[in-house]
């Protein structure tokens, strides 16, 4: 669910954008509006569920910086 707050909007942008030329400027619209919709409504439980009932939840994306990486870079930097 907290991944679709963020993929939602994306995947109508994708599809009003490339497909929209199928659908009629109303189906655009409202598949559009849908989905930003749905989005809002899961985006409210979710700060319902972190802000007032005190559950946090941890998202991994993707390591932004590995760690490993920079240690044997810092000592490569330490041996030269």
């Amino acid at each position: 669910m907290y991944l679709l707050i963020l993929y939602l909007p994306l995947i109508s942008c994708f599809i009003s954008g490339f497909f929209g030329r199928f659908l009629t400027p109303k189906g655009v619209a409202f598949f559009s509006t849908i989905c930003i919709l749905v989005s809002f409504v899961f985006s409210l439980f979710s700060f319902f569920e972190v802000g007032f009932c005190s559950c946090f939840c941890y998202l991994k994306l993707f390591t932004w910086i590995d760690c490993f990486f920079l240690m044997r870079v810092g000592v490569l930097f330490l041996i030269v």
